[in-house]
């Protein structure tokens, strides 16, 4: 029993510590997928740090896939991920209109 309780301990801040970075990297723009892939399971806290930064980057469609993919890989969205998924759609059509009104 102490085992299993300490490997829950280590995985949920392995995904505390890979969420954090996911969320540095995306800031810098950096290759925040390595993490991403290499971490043993991917939350709705680790999805949205990877919709967040791409829409933080002008990455509009990279976020709105990443919210489709998220939920086929069966991680329930939450508030979080819809404003994140509201601002990638925000995002996309200022870009739209400031190409058509050029």
């Amino acid at each position: 029993m102490f085992m299993s309780r300490s490997f829950q301990v280590v995985v949920t801040q392995m995904s505390l510590w890979g969420s954090s970075l996911i969320d540095i990297y995306a800031k810098c723009g950096r290759d925040a997928w390595r993490v991403f892939n290499k971490m043993l399971s991917q939350d709705a806290v680790t999805w949205n740090n990877m919709i967040l930064g791409h829409v933080k980057c002008g990455q509009g469609q990279n976020a709105v896939a990443l919210f489709q993919q998220m939920q086929q890989e069966g991680v329930q969205p939450d508030s979080v991920s819809f404003v994140g998924v509201l601002n990638a759609c925000a995002s996309m059509v200022a870009i739209e209109e400031g190409q058509v009104s050029s």
